[in-house]
């Protein structure tokens, strides 16, 4: 049987059961299916409540390749991070989602970014992502979420992850250890401000593909051990803010990075207060144009293994800050950090 990359939805009020007073703001629910006719509910059961569902919106086809960001340029042309953004997706608030038949899309981009309210998503499993090219932003700001099991994910096909994860600040466990990342290219913030999180597997990563990797780790608070040993970075050329805000880890291991294609390093292990050693004697500065800050406030960082090259000086090269705040670092790590020209 030919599989169809068609994906229908419907938005639904829930009803307050009987005898309770009607909320002001009654949560919603978004319904996924193949067809139409998967969309059509007339209740949801949650525990043993019982709710009536009433139709706000649809059966609708959801687009094949997703939904993207709407900026909403800032009055003052000055401040560009000041741009508002919003999704195009129907359902930004919604409480719940459920997937009743199997469907087979082959884009998941935006599909939940900025649902604030989302608290869980069920029936997940019958979603096949085996021709999945794109899983931007797919649970970007999804706030509310403390359970999500993408265990069953094939992601043989993404090429983006960029944002996938990003603000799922309340989720305590992820389980990615099984994403077939060969493919990838974007990997910028995709668990960034996941604050919660104490353990993330991405040993078995493959990131032969990889162009950027900015943000991937940032502000990942409760993780406290990172095995990162068997990334490929070759061809990498943005690793700006990857650990930063990093405050809880303890151990890192980027020991076999190959560097060599990196341009942005800023701000890459900043604020990771309980790092005590680094090794980073595999590292090649060859590209580096931005440097800034790179360590800054790393302030238990006792042991610093640099590689033997100096730094290629030129005007183009930033390097402001680099060491600021590594009060605890001992001679041996600066008196390497003068030889190759990093400044304090």
């Amino acid at each position: 049987m030919t599989k169809t990359s068609l994906v229908y939805a419907a938005i639904y009020e829930m009803q307050p059961v009987a005898g309770e007073a009607p909320a002001e703001d009654r949560p919603k629910l978004v319904v996924f299916g193949a067809a139409p006719w998967d969309c059509t509910r007339s209740s949801y059961a949650e525990g043993n409540v019982l709710y009536r569902l009433e139709l706000l919106s649809g059966p609708f086809k959801v687009p094949a390749t997703g939904y993207a960001p709407i900026v909403e340029p800032a009055n003052d042309p000055e401040l560009p991070d000041a741009n508002s953004v919003h999704w195009e997706q129907p359902w930004y608030d919604v409480t719940r989602a459920v997937v009743t038949a199997p469907i087979a899309p082959v884009s998941m981009r935006g599909w939940f970014a900025c649902c604030w309210q989302l608290q869980r998503v069920e029936g997940l499993s019958l979603v096949d992502t085996s021709r999945v090219t794109n899983m931007a932003h797919l649970f970007t700001m999804c706030s509310s979420l403390q359970t999500l099991d993408v265990s069953h994910f094939d992601t043989s096909q993404v090429t983006d992850m960029n944002d996938m994860f990003n603000g799922c600040s309340e989720l305590v466990a992820l389980d990615v250890s099984g994403f077939d990342t060969a493919r990838v290219r974007d990997f910028s913030s995709m668990f960034a401000s996941c604050s919660k999180l104490t353990w993330l597997d991405v040993s078995g990563f493959d990131t032969s593909s990889a162009a950027t990797m900015a943000n991937m780790f940032n502000r990942c608070h409760g993780l406290r051990a990172l095995d990162l040993s068997r990334f490929q970075t070759a061809g990498v050329r943005r690793m700006s803010g990857m650990l930063w805000g990093c405050a809880e880890l303890e151990w890192v291991d980027v020991s076999g990075f190959d560097t060599s294609a990196v341009r942005d390093f800023f701000l890459m292990f900043a604020d990771c207060k309980s790092l005590t050693s680094l090794d980073l004697s595999s590292f090649d500065f060859s590209s580096a144009k931005n440097l800034n800050l790179v360590f800054r406030n790393c302030a238990n960082l006792r042991h610093l293994a640099l590689p033997e090259v100096p730094i290629r000086w030129a005007d183009t090269v930033k390097m402001r800050g680099a060491l600021e705040g590594c009060a605890a670092l001992d001679e041996e790590s600066r008196a390497a950090a003068a030889r190759i020209g990093l400044e304090a």
